[in-house]
């Protein structure tokens, strides 16, 4: 990690959790000594997949409680960290924290080899067909979240719970056609 990059890295930590130094010095690490823990990667079920054993994600905060600054220089955080696994949902936001992540990853610059990329389909909005896991609505919020993430393919495609209304098999049967596009 470069200079900067650890002088910018620093003063993000600290404006965001001011206990981070103490919390740091409790566990006998300074910042510069945190960045040089390598991370710890996991198989993910039988896919073959590695994932880093913590994910990032950006529920409640990217695109509505932070700023875009903020959350780039979070995620740069926890990518130089080793975090390879980022995490959203098509509810976070309203979809704005896909956009905001989106925005960072093509500026960022990273392989897309480098990252593995997941979001969660079920609760994309208040009108009929924009909620649930119909084969229109999972088929629909994939295409959305691509967009928003500005990427090709995801890695990882959950269904965020449990539809009633909706067959398992037919959900089972879009998640497999999204496989093969």
């Amino acid at each position: 990690v470069s200079q900067s990059r650890y002088n910018s890295i620093g003063r993000t930590a600290g404006l965001l959790n001011p206990g981070s130094k103490y919390f740091l010095n409790s566990m006998g690490l300074n910042l510069k000594s945190f960045l040089h823990l390598s991370m710890e990667y996991r198989r993910l079920g039988k896919s073959g997949l590695q994932v880093s054993a913590l994910s990032f994600g950006s529920w409640v905060t990217f695109g509505h409680q932070i700023s875009d600054e903020t959350a780039k220089n979070l995620m740069h955080l926890a990518f130089d960290l080793g975090v390879n696994f980022f995490d959203k949902a098509e509810v976070y936001a309203h979809g704005k924290s896909e956009e905001v992540m989106g925005r960072i990853l093509k500026q960022s610059g990273w392989s897309r080899d480098r990252f593995v990329l997941s979001s969660k389909v079920y609760w994309g909005g208040s009108h009929p067909n924009q909620t649930g896991l119909s084969r229109k609505h999972v088929t629909e919020a994939c295409h959305a979240a691509l967009k928003r993430l500005q990427v090709e393919h995801l890695d990882l495609y959950f269904c965020h719970r449990p539809d009633k209304n909706t067959p398992i098999e037919e959900t089972v049967y879009t998640m497999d056609t999204l496989l093969r596009q």
